[in-house]
Parts: C-alpha cells; sequence; structure tokens
C-alpha cells in the first residue's frame, strides 16, 4: 500500500497539492505522498498588495465624485455578463433599481471579501445613500432620483444582513450599522428601519446567545442489534449501524459550515480563523476519525485480533460509501492505508482475501490521479443526502483563489468572483 493520497486530511496541504496540479497538469497527493509533486505556485505577494492598493486608493474616492466613464469602469462580456469593474461601479449596480441584476447581487455579496472588507462596503452604501442635489435637476425630479437610490440602498443592506454572517462576531460592523440606521432611515423610511433594527438585534442575540437557543450536540439513537452481550463493544453494533451513527453526526457538522467561512481562505490564516471555526472542526473530526480507526487496530494485543479489527474497519467504510458518506469514508480508508497500518504486512496476510480486495477498489476511487478524477465522479452521481469530502472544494477554491487575479487592467476581476461563488454554491447545494 502507498501512503495516505489526501494526506491525512488537512485541508491547507491537500489545496497546496491540487494547486501544483492544475499547474502542472500532472497528479500528485497532498504532500507529494503519491504522484509527482509538481511546480509550486506561490502567491505574487507584492503584485497582489499592489493591486489591492490600487482598489483601496479607487474605494477612497466618494461615488458621488467619481467621473471616470463608466463604459470604461464596467467591463461586459460578450453574453452581457459583468467582466470587471471599479468597485464604485459595482455599488451602483447593487443598489440600482431599475435594471436589477439578482445574479450579479448574490455573486457580489457572497464574494466581496476577496477584494475588500465589510466596513468599507458599508461606507459605500452610505455613501451611496445620501444623493446629492442636482441642479440639472428639478425638485420633483431629483425626490423621485433620490428615492430611488436610496430604495436600493436599503434593499442592499437587506439582502445583506439577511444571511448575517459577515456581522457575526463583529461588534464594530454592528455599531456602525445601527448608527447609520438610526440616524438616517430612521426618519426616512421608518417601516424600513424597524426591519432591519429587527435582522441586526437577531444577529446580536445570536451572538451573545439570547435570542436564538444553541442547538444541543444529540447523538443519534442508537438502533441495537437483537441479542446484544452485555459486554458488548462498539463494534458488535455492525458496520451498518456505525456508519449510521457516524453519517448522522458528520452531517450536523457539515451542515454547520458557512458560505463565509470559504472566502478568501479563511481555514488556512491564523488570522481569520476564527471565521473558519466549523470547517476547522469539520477536518478535526475527520483527523480525529483517522487516529481513532488506527488506533483500535494496534491496540489489539495480536495479529489475528488487528486482522479482525481491519475487517471490520473496511466494512465501515463500505457502508459509509453506501451512504455517500464519503468525508468519514475517506477518513478510515486514510486510517488504513496510513504507513502505520500499511506496513503490518503480517497482519494484513490474515486479513480475509474479500475483504482486502474491497479495500483495494475502495482506495482506488480515492486516488489523486488526474485531480482525484474517480473521487469528483462519484461525488458529483451521488443521490442525496451526501457528505462530500470537503478538501476537494478546500483545492478547487485555493486554485480559484491563488492562480486568477484579483485586479485586471486596474479593476476588479468579477469572473474570479464568479468562480469562487460557483465553487461555494456547489458545496452548499449538499446542506
Amino acid at each position: 500500500s502507498s501512503g495516505d493520497p489526501l494526506s491525512k486530511i488537512c485541508y491547507s496541504d491537500a489545496a497546496t497539492s491540487a494547486l501544483e496540479q492544475h499547474g502542472t497538469g500532472g497528479s500528485g497527493g497532498a504532500g507529494g505522498t503519491s504522484g509527482s509533486a509538481g511546480v509550486t505556485y506561490r502567491k505574487p505577494v507584492e503584485r497582489v498588495r499592489r493591486a489591492q492598493s490600487k482598489i483601496y486608493e479607487e474605494e477612497d474616492v466618494n461615488i458621488w465624485d467619481d467621473i471616470t466613464d463608466p463604459t470604461q469602469t464596467l467591463i461586459r462580456m460578450e453574453d452581457g455578463e459583468i467582466k470587471s469593474g471599479t468597485f464604485n461601479r459595482f455599488i451602483e449596480l447593487l443598489t440600482d433599481t431599475q435594471n436589477y441584476q439578482i445574479n450579479f447581487v448574490k455573486v457580489f455579496l457572497l464574494t466581496y471579501q476577496a477584494f475588500t472588507i465589510p466596513k468599507r462596503l458599508l461606507q459605500k452604501l452610505i455613501q451611496r445613500y445620501n444623493v446629492p442635489r442636482s441642479p440639472e435637476l428639478s425638485m420633483k425630479e431629483f425626490s423621485s432620483y433620490r428615492t430611488s437610490i436610496q430604495n436600493g440602498v436599503i434593499n442592499a443592506l437587506k439582502l445583506w444582513i439577511t444571511d448575517g454572517d459577515d456581522f457575526q462576531n463583529n461588534p464594530s460592523l454592528q455599531k456602525d450599522f445601527m448608527k447609520f440606521i438610526q440616524s438616517t432611515i430612521r426618519y426616512d423610511n421608518p417601516q424600513q428601519y424597524r426591519i432591519l433594527r429587527q435582522k441586526l438585534l437577531l444577529i446580536r442575540g445570536t451572538v451573545q446567545g439570547k435570542k436564538l437557543k444553541k442547538e444541543d450536540y444529540i447523538t443519534p439513537p442508537l438502533k441495537l442489534p437483537p441479542n446484544l452481550p452485555p459486554n458488548a463493544t462498539l463494534f458488535d453494533h455492525g458496520a451498518p449501524e456505525i456508519a449510521r451513527q457516524l453519517t448522522m453526526l458528520d452531517f450536523k457538522l457539515f451542515a454547520r459550515i458557512k458560505p463565509l467561512e470559504l472566502v478568501n481562505q479563511a481555514w488556512v490564516k491564523p488570522k481569520y480563523s476564527h471565521q473558519a471555526k466549523n470547517i476547522l472542526h469539520f477536518a478535526e473530526r475527520m483527523n480525529t476519525l483517522t487516529r481513532w480507526a488506527a488506533t483500535s487496530i494496534l491496540a489489539q494485543k495480536d495479529k489475528p485480533s488487528r486482522a479482525k479489527m481491519i475487517t471490520d474497519l473496511i466494512s465501515i467504510a463500505d457502508e459509509l460509501l453506501k451512504l455517500n458518506n464519503f468525508s468519514s469514508f475517506i477518513a478510515i480508508i486514510n486510517a488504513l492505508e496510513g504507513s502505520a497500518i500499511s506496513r503490518l504486512h503480517s497482519t494484513w496476510n490474515k486479513v480475509d482475501r474479500k475483504a482486502c480486495l474491497r479495500n483495494e477498489e475502495m482506495y482506488d476511487i480515492i486516488l489523486p490521479d488526474s485531480n482525484f478524477k474517480k473521487l469528483r465522479n462519484r461525488i458529483s452521481k451521488a443521490d442525496p443526502p451526501c457528505i462530500p469530502y470537503v478538501g476537494l472544494f478546500m483545492s478547487d477554491l485555493t486554485f480559484a483563489t491563488e492562480c486568477n487575479p484579483t485586479v485586471v487592467d486596474g479593476m476588479i476581476n468579477f469572473v474570479k468572483c464568479k468562480y469562487i461563488n460557483d465553487i461555494i454554491n456547489r458545496l452548499r447545494l449538499y446542506q
């Protein structure tokens, strides 16, 4: 047996390996344990910083003082989809009630943190809301125009805060948001103010643990087999039931992963790890399961007992695959193929031949050949419910983030945002 093809479920390593693989066209497992290592792409830090500084300079220009030509600062593709643009132009699109583009709005609100921060987005929306008086418009025309813009801003604020992820654990953003709606929208549009305030209070309650009840981590009820002995062990409950229990517990953790955790590779950045606590918890769950499976084998006192434990774990992995739980399935296969277990040659010689063949078949599914083609096909064809291997999505997000420039010709690359959005939405389909 070769080394772990997904390198101990370490998402940062898996993502790095996939990045190498995308760049070279070759195949390689995470951490270089399988296949060729290829060439590692490294983030051009200085170029990215220069590009981001251009964005921030443009952000500092009040949206109403921006006199740049819209046809030169908002570029569309042949099909009409947004290709690139400045932040100010994006804010105009976001708050446009006349030509509302829901797809653009969804992608923007999900991915804007790839090129700016929540505080700047709120500042820009406040700028947009404060419509200056135009001498070219009559008072009636100006009032209608201002109302349309302000309604667009309010709609954007409602969509933004309804999801709520950006506001959680961000008391500064909450404070600025509340200050704005209390000082302005409260008097301009009392009804919408009450709606926005209620949404913010709900988020504050969630953060402080007062408004919403904390979900209890409840173990699913067991389906006990008949004639279970009093001194029964976990493995006496049978592979189907163990796999079912693992799957129900895994899905509860998987369902908690929020879209915000998937933006900007927060899971590998200590500074932003608080934004990715659920995905990090889910990763640790897989690592723990791998360690548990390996320990369960090594804790046995003799070769026949170890061989039986290996057989039991192969059966559990098979049942997990039937349940489309690719997360725990890969965790157990990693344990069986890890060096600590795979080198127990005399023990493997005592494992039933049929079980060994099944283990080889399952291991073949997760080989990294052609960017984990077999595993990807298996996940894509799985009938829901399904718990995918999240490491694949982390790899794809790393590639989309690192190998596509944030800025193109001095403007935000919205094609990159759409790539990131598509990957995140594919993962969300399983939740």
